[in-house]
């Protein structure tokens, strides 16, 4: 990528929308569908990804080698999955009084995590490609 400060905004950017769909849905539309919510896990795993992969590539340059910085979007990004089930457990458990699905929490991280992975996956294959030139890790 030419330009990772620009994609560090679009990625920030489809995330708040992907939160914003969600709230929506959940609120406005009464959609609780929770298979959907693994689509949006996934593909917020693999937004919040590429935003932390160009995060690194504007603070780190070329320093450190692909698996570290690989290992670090990864952990950022199931860090951020995390907090967003720590979010909901306050919202459900403590606000709503509502019974807490540890399955369903522990299925939304498995898809962050696919996210995460797929994104590394991407951003892999298009440094193999650009060598050096335009690589996003």
């Amino acid at each position: 990528m030419k330009n990772p400060k620009r994609l560090t905004i679009i990625s920030a950017l489809m995330l708040l929308g992907l939160i914003a769909l969600s709230g929506f849905l959940a609120k406005v539309l009464n959609i609780n569908d929770t298979g959907l919510y693994y689509y949006f896990h996934f593909i917020g795993g693999f937004f919040t990804a590429v935003f932390f992969c160009s995060i690194f590539k504007i603070i780190l340059k070329e320093k450190g080698n692909f698996i570290t910085r690989a290992f670090l979007v990864l952990a950022f990004t199931m860090t951020i999955g995390l907090l967003w089930e720590v979010k909901e457990f306050i919202e459900l458990g403590i606000f709503a009084n509502a019974p807490i699905d540890y399955g369903d929490s522990l299925y939304d991280l498995v898809s962050d995590f696919g996210g995460g992975i797929f994104a590394l996956y991407i951003v892999y294959l298009n440094s193999a490609k650009n060598y050096k030139k335009n690589s996003l890790l």
